[in-house]
């Protein structure tokens, strides 16, 4: 299934190691809270299956603004609902 909700995050390339490994700690648990996977980019985080359509994106939106309190940390933070057509805040409409 495609995911309906993702979150990409990259952590900030200049972080000494123990800053590195605090936020690489955050993302690993919450992405175990909310039961993500990181997708073979190594930045794309979706919830893990099986779940029905449209249940993943209250744990992607959860994963996201928990991350959001450590964006000093992040290089990116980016949420993609494709189920609404929200990319990061910005609405995107089709047009038939």
């Amino acid at each position: 299934m495609k995911p309906d909700y993702e979150v990409k995050v990259i952590p900030k390339y200049n972080l000494n190691q123990e800053d590195l490994n605090f936020i690489k700690n955050k993302i690993n648990e919450f992405a175990n809270e909310f039961d993500m996977y990181l997708h073979n980019d190594n930045i794309t985080y979706s919830k893990k299956e099986p779940y029905k359509k449209y249940e993943d994106i209250p744990a992607g939106t959860k994963f996201y603004f928990k991350l959001k309190k450590f964006e000093k940390y992040l290089l990116l933070l980016e949420y993609f609902s494709y189920a609404e057509g929200d990319i990061n805040g910005r609405v995107i409409r089709r047009s038939n």
